[in-house]
């Protein structure tokens, strides 16, 4: 009879945890009991409620039940670095939430106001951001993350290996997709990786290498700014596929080993030498503006280039690797000019500096200056009157070298 007896009070003592609750009455640690409303240290599987500035002074384990911290409250990790696992229940956070290790392999996590994961964050479960995560090492998604819209999420080494879609911000240092990410809104990487799908439908900006080993899509109104090189290849099951319904430019070399298409909306800007070994098809246009002279198609082919690529759409788009003689500012000398950088960072305006560049001569010699910027590709705006830079168009871009 010892050993049902045993059992029974270790089934008793897990309904009891399942069903007790600790709501905290006042400022704490986690484990003084004076810290919560039933005078008592909380255990796995409670639901815990956390209405003040709680000091986690141990490692945690959310089995079931509810781990909520309210609008008021606050769940801090002490000096040592802590970590807490949810494998079940709920875990929601309206407050502040700081801790080193987070991980989450069974029921839900929600995020509506600031969480700071220092160091790792696994997640294989369902989790949506709807406010601010920030400063996390290292993200490894295996389950379902939706970043909703409005919301930041910012991991120096992002992995997902699941089911991600962006509807905020994403910023990362080091970006890689291994199964599906869809991008509704705006995605900074350092450096871009995908092996598996990525649908871009927005924007995507501040990468230096970007490079493509599964299936890639641009949408026909979105956008990818390069500030180094592209490379679209897999040398083992050569499926890698890029599809540019959209913009990408790119300031340095352009690289193709494997597939890429387009539609007649789609253009590539490349400002140094661009490659192709493999198989480009489709009707959109194609840009290597070094130099700046039609024909502006691909720098070496050795594979297969579809005659419906042309560079039509070159000199009223890309504006990529302009050269100096060839600036000129004409018409109404009264309006605006102002550069951007492909962050979206404003580098230069007339309204920046001593006195306005009031005519077309003062606005061609700092182009023809290149502003003492860095190389890179920047963006102009014209405004309050009609200029032209070698074209209509009132918004492009160009490449200082």
């Amino acid at each position: 009879m010892k050993p049902l007896f045993f059992t029974a009070v270790i089934v008793f003592a897990g309904y009891l945890a399942s069903a007790q609750t600790a709501t905290s009455v006042q400022n704490g640690d986690f484990l003084n009991p004076l810290t919560w409303n039933c005078t008592c240290i909380p255990l796995p599987g409670y639901n815990i409620t956390v209405n003040h500035t709680v000091t986690l002074d141990t490692n945690f384990w959310v089995p079931s039940g509810s781990l909520n911290i309210g609008t008021s409250g606050a769940l801090i990790e002490d000096a040592s670095q802590r970590g807490i696992s949810v494998t079940g229940g709920t875990f929601t956070n309206n407050g502040t939430f700081i801790i080193s290790r987070f991980a989450t392999t069974g029921g839900t996590v929600t995020n509506n106001d600031s969480m700071v994961i220092k160091i790792t964050f696994y997640n294989s479960t369902s989790l949506t951001n709807s406010k601010f995560i920030m400063d996390v090492d290292s993200f490894y998604n295996e389950g379902t993350f939706i970043n909703s819209a409005g919301s930041y999420f910012m991991a120096d080494n992002f992995w997902n290996n699941g089911n991600a879609t962006n509807s905020g911000y994403v910023e990362s240092q080091n970006f890689l997709n291994d199964l599906s990410f869809m991008n509704l809104a705006t995605l900074e990487a350092t450096d871009f990786a995908n092996y598996g799908t990525f649908d871009n439908m927005d924007h995507i900006h501040g990468v230096y290498n970007f490079y493509n080993n599964g299936r890639f899509t641009n949408c026909s109104a979105c956008q990818v700014h390069i500030s180094n090189n592209f490379l679209n290849s897999d040398s083992s099951l050569f499926d890698a596929v890029t599809v540019n319904d959209g913009f990408i430019d790119v300031s340095y070399d352009w690289l193709n080993m494997d597939t890429v298409y387009g539609s007649s909306t789609g253009v590539f800007c490349v400002g140094d030498e661009s490659t192709n070994s493999g198989y480009m098809t489709g009707n959109f246009s194609f840009c290597d503006v070094n130099p700046y002279n039609p024909p502006m198609l691909i720098d070496y082919n050795t594979g297969y280039f579809d005659t419906n690529i042309t560079d039509n759409n070159c000199m009223t788009t890309c504006m990529v690797g302009i050269n100096e003689g060839v600036v000129s500012a004409v018409d109404n000398p009264d309006g605006r000019i102002t550069l951007f950088d492909v962050t979206g960072r404003m580098v230069f305006s007339t309204d920046n500096r001593s006195g306005n560049l009031s005519n077309g001569s003062e606005i061609t010699a700092y182009f023809q200056n290149r502003l003492h910027l860095p190389a890179g590709i920047y963006y102009y705006r014209i405004t309050g009157s009609t200029w032209f830079l070698n074209k209509s168009s009132r918004v492009s871009l160009f490449l200082i070298k």
